[in-house]
């Protein structure tokens, strides 16, 4: 029994995806096809960028209960930024805008000891309504310009994808909603 569970902490997450993707190509004959292979690949860089700074957080003793809504918030920024400013600019503004909100939430724990929770998710709120105040409450929506020749056509590599993400990944923000797939 300890070998199964060392077994199996070692290797169980591999197995679970292994049983998954060998369930979801009998369940559905779309399963396989190369389009939803690199669209399961490119939804799941998201959580593993927001997986990466956590595990920071984590390994430090703390925890952050804000980065979806700094993701948000960032999506929103580019995507309203990316056609005035241009795509290097529009990064550095949203990197700056989160590092910011980082800054204050590291501020307010390190030197008023409030704790990470408290400040954290009040964080998470605060920053949620300011997205959400950018974006008017709707996905924004941008139209393929010269900013984004660099882009492959179609929809799978909208400009508005992580911000649609972000706004749809949040409960209390029913008015972003994701688009269907292959759709408008």
């Amino acid at each position: 029994m300890i070998k199964f569970l060392k077994l199996y902490e070692r290797f169980g997450i591999f197995l679970f995806i292994l049983v998954g993707f060998v369930f979801l190509s009998f369940a559905s004959p779309n399963f396989l096809k190369m389009d939803t292979i690199l669209n399961v690949i490119a939804q799941g860089t998201y959580a593993a960028i927001v997986g990466y700074g956590m595990t920071l957080a984590l390994t430090s003793g703390g925890f952050d209960l804000s980065v979806e809504s700094v993701m948000a918030l960032s999506s929103v920024l580019l995507a309203i930024s990316i056609p005035k400013i241009g795509i290097p600019l529009a990064i550095v503004l949203a990197l700056a805008a989160a590092s910011f909100v980082g800054l204050l939430n590291g501020l307010i724990i390190a030197k008023l000891k409030v704790n990470p929770l408290i400040t954290t998710l009040a964080m998470q709120t605060i920053v949620k309504g300011v997205a959400l105040l950018l974006a008017n409450g709707k996905m924004i929506l941008s139209r393929k310009s010269s900013s984004w020749s660099w882009a492959p056509a179609g929809p799978s590599a909208s400009p508005t994808r992580s911000t649609s993400w972000c706004c749809s990944s949040s409960s209390s923000t029913p008015s972003c909603t994701t688009p269907r797939l292959g759709g408008r």
